[in-house]
């Protein structure tokens, strides 16, 4: 489904691991997929940088999207780091593939 680059996850910055492992748990049974992109993921990020996530959930919600912007939130106040992310449904994420966005996510993004 996702076409992104597939790496151990012990690679990927700790931060990401742990803001992956938090939405799993808050939101269980309902995520398809978690993705970092951008700067982190390709590895060529600053101190300033933020995190960019791709998460996709089986019927997103108003609920499930502002959990996940919680998780963002709560990880901005205890690390003084930026995680986004973006959220979509498998069928939103499908088409989002045939974008430039998509293009890069598939290209530099990791799987969490």
């Amino acid at each position: 489904m996702s076409g992104a680059r597939t790496v151990e996850r012990r690679r990927a910055p700790q931060l990401a691991r742990r803001y992956a492992r938090a939405l799993r748990a808050e939101l269980a049974g309902q995520v398809r997929l978690i993705t970092l992109y951008g700067s982190r993921a390709r590895g060529d990020a600053h101190a300033g940088s933020d995190y960019d996530f791709l998460v996709v959930l089986d019927s997103p919600t108003q609920k499930e999207r502002e959990t996940v912007m919680a998780t963002g939130a709560q990880l901005l106040l205890e690390t003084d780091q930026l995680c986004t992310a973006l959220v979509y449904s498998p069928e939103q994420w499908e088409q989002v593939q045939q974008s430039p966005l998509g293009w890069n996510i598939l290209r530099e993004g990791v799987e969490l």
